[in-house]
């Protein structure tokens, strides 16, 4: 299950360098969140605003305040949550992917930043001398 993954994220220090371990910290401290405010409002008490959105098949705005920002329509967006969570599920149970899927990031710049840094730190070179070009 995800929760028996993402409770041994702590695991990934061994494996992934200390400052990725933060950035997939944070990210999946973010999806933890999301999940929360969306159990907690569908698992008790949904309040008719909420009912209304999700019947009417849009991302509640309860929901929308946690997470990262979105126009599509609440099929779609589910799916995408789901995909995004198989991902970082993958990445702290499995440790680092070969490639990283940028946009299923809550936080892309953290986790550019944290590449930069890490390039840095690798290859012994002041982090104001590296650039990044993003197309």
């Amino acid at each position: 299950s995800h929760e028996d993954c993402f409770a041994s994220l702590e695991t990934q220090t061994r494996t992934v360098p200390h400052p990725m371990v933060k950035t997939l910290q944070f990210e999946v401290a973010a999806f933890n969140n999301l999940i929360q405010v969306m159990t907690a409002t569908c698992g008790g008490e949904c309040s008719a605003a909420t009912m209304h959105e999700i019947t009417s098949g849009v991302v509640p705005r309860v929901w929308a305040k946690h997470c990262y920002e979105t126009d599509t329509v609440l099929g779609r967006w589910l799916k995408d949550i789901k995909n995004r969570l198989t991902w970082f599920r993958e990445w702290v149970c499995h440790g680092p992917p070969p490639a990283y899927w940028v946009s299923a990031f809550f936080y892309p710049d953290g986790f550019l930043n944290t590449v930069v840094i890490m390039t840095a730190l690798e290859k012994d070179v002041e982090i104001l001398k590296l650039n990044m070009n993003v197309n």
